[in-house]
């Protein structure tokens, strides 16, 4: 994992308990943890390519389960 995509991570899971406790909106989460799932699903589609496997995204709905 690079410092970049750790940084994103950090920032995605910070956000996710703000929303989780009820201290920032859906909107504003959302803006904060998209980023970091679009380069973890670019990643996972391309090994799922590479190993012939079906890619299953993940979205926003699930991350903050």
């Amino acid at each position: 994992m690079t410092e970049e995509v750790l940084k994103l991570k950090l920032n995605a899971e910070y956000y996710r308990n703000l929303y989780r406790l009820g201290k920032c909106s859906r909107e504003e989460a959302k803006d904060e943890i998209l980023p970091y799932l679009n380069v973890v699903n670019k990643k996972a589609k391309e090994l799922a390519k590479k190993y012939n496997q079906r890619y299953s995204p993940i979205n926003f709905s699930y991350f903050v389960r």
